[in-house]
């Protein structure tokens, strides 16, 4: 549980970083850093070989910086994608223990009274189990200009 909870700060963290490194409509220099060109450097009080060194350098930094954001990235991904099945996988265990302390007819009657205070079941797992009727007794109305439970034509 404390990796997740890691795991969660992290991309929030990172997505915080990332949101305030490029704010929308703005357009920066690229995430890298900005490289100038031989023409611009020329116009600098350097000498020609400190102006190539000026170049790589930074060429260099632009590079392992993209590299960087890069390896973050992959790295965030992969948080993602471990929330995700750790959340599914939470879900299902819940969604199980439910059933077999409920049984299937108190865990229908369960999920729709959750419906009903919305919030799905579990937050919303299992939610492809209660195909049943929904506007039977003790289900909640439809809404309002949906259409349903009118007859055709109407």
């Amino acid at each position: 549980m404390t990796k997740l909870i890691l795991a969660a700060a992290l991309c929030a963290t990172l997505a915080a970083f990332d949101a305030g490194a490029h704010p929308p409509g703005l357009m920066g220099p690229p995430p890298g850093g900005h490289v100038p060109s031989a023409e611009v450097l020329a116009t600098s009080d350097l000498t020609p070989a400190q102006q190539a060194d000026v170049r790589r350098i930074l060429t260099q930094k632009r590079d392992a910086l993209d590299a960087a954001e890069s390896k973050l990235h992959t790295q965030m991904e992969a948080l993602h994608k471990q929330m995700r099945d750790d959340h599914e996988r939470i879900e299902s265990q819940t969604a199980e223990q439910l059933r077999k302390a409920l049984g299937e007819d108190a865990f229908k009657r369960y999920a729709e009274w959750s419906l009903r205070h919305e919030h799905g079941p579990m937050d919303g797992a299992e939610m492809h189990v209660f195909h049943g009727d929904m506007n039977g007794p003790g289900a909640p109305p439809p809404p309002p200009g949906s259409g349903a439970g009118k007859p055709d034509g109407e």
